[in-house]
């Protein structure tokens, strides 16, 4: 079925399915007039003579626009007086009719989140580097385990360590708390030129611990030093042989040394342990 511009009298052909979407309202796709098509009886292609009987029109009450000049036909058109069916479309109705750019939906991004897999890798790497820092960390403190020995703090830990490892520990130490009771220096009875001296010594700490390396030394009035000599145990115990390996807490033991005479000016001795 074809409908005819009232204002322009272009002819279209238009479907009842346009026609029924747009409530009749068509748009001319020559001029762009806006007006209502009411289909006439019958499909067939009307002539010129016949377009205004065939199809009852009647504008839109919109402002008229202003006229278009007539395009001329291309090459190979139809003579005047048959004018091809020009394409029609049809408006949406005004109320209805959408913006010319329609807006864009935001939809926030969701939260990437990993695959399992990889967090368990991560998890993996970050273990195994705990390990590597633990080893490292005990190979240091065997190493130097005599050195550390020394702190209580650190003693049950290297304890351990020795334990796992098959190492020993070395024995604690707490040399400020060995002292020297009733000590005394006369010549020697049996020897020229010699000095014989006298003490006992006791380990006043709650632990037993390695017998001490025992150093003499003789000093003038100026406290300058004059003569100077360190002792192991085998040297200053009168019977070494059955002193335990370890030197007991809260039992004293004699000490008993011969040594040179230094000459006059040794008029002071003091003792030191290592």
């Amino acid at each position: 079925m074809y409908a005819e511009c009232p204002h322009c009298h272009a002819i279209f052909r238009v479907t009842e399915a346009i026609l029924a979407r747009a409530h009749g309202k068509v748009r001319c796709g020559e001029c762009g007039q806006v007006f209502i098509a009411t289909p006439a009886e019958g499909s067939g292609r009307p002539d010129s003579s016949q377009s205004s009987e065939l199809l009852r029109s009647r504008p839109l009450d919109t402002p008229e626009p202003p006229p278009r000049p007539a395009k001329a036909p291309p090459s190979g058109a139809p003579a005047e007086g048959t004018p091809p069916p020009a394409a029609a479309s049809a408006p949406p109705a005004e109320a209805d009719e959408p913006p010319k750019y329609l807006p864009i939906e935001f939809e926030p991004a969701l939260p990437q989140t990993r695959p399992a897999r990889h967090g368990l890798r991560t998890l993996g790497w970050a273990l195994l580097a705990v390990a590597l820092m633990a080893v490292l960390a005990g190979q240091y403190l065997l190493a130097h385990r005599f050195e550390l020995a020394v702190y209580p703090e650190l003693r049950p830990l290297l304890g351990g360590l020795c334990r796992v490892a098959g190492c020993e520990l070395p024995p604690r130490r707490a040399l400020e708390r060995i002292r020297l009771l009733g000590h005394s220096v006369y010549t020697h009875p049996t020897r020229d030129h010699a000095l014989r001296i006298r003490a006992r010594l006791v380990n006043r700490a709650d632990f037993p611990q390695p017998w001490p390396v025992v150093e003499i030394t003789f000093a003038d009035l100026q406290g300058r030093p004059v003569a100077s000599r360190r002792f192991t145990p085998d040297e200053y115990l009168p019977d070494a042989t059955e002193r335990p390996p370890l030197m007991p807490p809260g039992r004293s033991f004699p000490l008993v040394l011969d040594v040179v005479d230094p000459g006059p000016r040794a008029l002071a001795f003091e003792f030191h342990f290592y």
